[in-house]
């Protein structure tokens, strides 16, 4: 799924929220927003189903 919907009609995408499933695993990706500095948040869905542990900064490598 991805969301862009602040962005003009016409140029390039200068804000968008990208995610992405595989598995258990569910990647979101934000650009252009200020209030995320850590653009990338992963989750393992089947266990947490609310979405509340980010494990991106313990396991960077599944984003990858």
């Amino acid at each position: 799924m991805m969301e862009a919907k602040n962005n003009p009609t016409q140029g390039p995408l200068r804000k968008l929220v990208l995610s992405i499933i595989l598995g258990s695993n569910k990647l979101i990706y934000y650009l252009g927003y200020k209030r995320y500095s850590d653009n990338i948040r992963i989750y393992d869905i089947r266990n947490d189903p609310e979405e509340l542990e980010d494990l991106y900064p313990s396991h960077p490598m599944v984003a990858d």
